[in-house]
């Protein structure tokens, strides 16, 4: 039987992660590892744009020609330099209301706001799986996943290649110390 999965990406989330950590993530890669023997129903990515940036345009582009639905909001400047574009209403709406098509949702992004979302989608019977980088990602959207997968443990995840791969399965320190101590909820049964 086949699992219907749906992955909605959280790319400012990702992207300033990733960021921190000195890396850059390869999307098609990401895509591939999350949907591996299953039927992929939709992946939607959710970015904050701005309408004068080429590369921004140009990166939308390309996750729409690899197989993402790209929903995009223009940036707002605040006056303290602050950029915001906040999708996360969006990427809500657009989970809950397909959850009936899903057997398994994947998230992507470190956001704790979506802790509510997870919960509910569960109710309804779908598993959730959560990717992000352990550093980054909030404990108690770790926590309420039916699974989490630290990013960096993914093969061959990151574009640039001065970055740091993983080998056997291990863990960058800063991702490390904060899987130490912690209860993951790693491939946890469904309560019924």
């Amino acid at each position: 039987m086949s699992v219907n999965v749906g992955v909605f990406i959280d790319v400012s989330n990702l992207f300033y992660s990733a960021r921190s950590m000195g890396v850059e993530v390869n999307y098609i890669r990401l895509l591939e590892h999350v949907t591996r023997n299953r039927h992929l129903i939709r992946a939607s990515a959710y970015t904050g744009i701005d309408p004068e940036n080429g590369s921004q345009r140009r990166f939308v582009d390309f996750l729409s020609a690899n197989g993402y639905r790209v929903v995009c909001k223009d940036i707002q400047k605040h006056e303290s330099g602050r950029i915001k574009a906040d999708l996360d209403v969006e990427m809500t709406l657009d989970v809950y209301m397909m959850s009936d098509k899903f057997d398994v949702v994947v998230l992507i992004t470190g956001d704790g706001d979506f802790k509510q979302l997870v919960e509910v989608v569960q109710q309804k019977g779908v598993r959730v799986e959560v990717v992000g980088f352990g550093a980054s990602t909030s404990s108690d959207l770790i926590a309420m996943a039916d699974q989490f997968t630290e990013i960096s443990t993914i093969p061959e995840i990151f574009r640039n290649s001065s970055a740091p791969q993983p080998t056997n399965g291990d863990v960058p320190a800063a991702s490390r110390d904060v899987l130490n101590g912690t209860s993951f909820a790693l491939n946890r049964p469904r309560p019924v």
